[in-house]
């Protein structure tokens, strides 16, 4: 009813005359320092563009990479190129990398098994989440059961159109056992 409304109206006003203006976001203090703690570095190309780079790192990055087009060794150098990962395949890893660092110089599993299937990737916050799995129900099933020590994801390379391992996930050692 309008009444009341007009008295928790007037009720919210009083508590907001009694708690002032709100603070200046100036009164806060010095800005914050990033998380990594990094500073905000520019570039001048022969062109003479200004390049933006959030970190120093970034920046002696690309000036190495800039040498090396400017050297002849690479071409075409563009920075942070949007591209869609198209997705091929899932294999199953019958093996397991000895360590993380054995990981993550695969560039195919160690003891490929049967293909995995896995649901569509989403993205939220620039991380990418999805679901791998192996199912024994499908391609008329398995005529032998085999431990899974892990999973490769593919993509297909937009430039040369070929399969590669664009991830490596290891079971350790909670390996699981699909039977026949």
């Amino acid at each position: 009813p309008p009444k009341y409304q007009a008295q928790a109206l007037q009720k919210y006003m009083a508590q907001q005359k009694r708690r002032g203006p709100p603070p200046s976001p100036a009164a806060d203090g010095p800005p914050k320092a990033s998380k990594y703690h990094n500073s905000q570095t520019e570039r001048i190309t022969p062109s003479g563009a200004v390049l933006h780079f959030d970190s120093q790192k970034e920046a002696r990055r690309y000036d190495h990479l800039a040498a090396l087009e400017q050297a002849g060794q690479i071409r075409d150098l563009r920075l942070q190129v949007d591209f869609t990962l198209q997705l091929s395949g899932v294999i199953m890893e019958k093996g397991t990398a000895d360590s993380a660092d054995a990981a993550r110089k695969l560039t195919a599993p160690i003891d490929p098994g049967p293909a995995g299937t896995s649901t569509v990737p989403t993205v939220k916050d620039s991380t990418a989440t999805m679901t791998v799995e192996y199912r024994s129900d499908l391609n008329g099933g398995l005529a032998v059961g085999f431990w899974i020590g892990g999973f490769a994801i593919y993509a297909r390379d937009p430039d040369t159109r070929e399969n590669v391992m664009v991830y490596y996930g290891s079971l350790g050692d909670a390996k699981q056992y699909v039977s026949a």
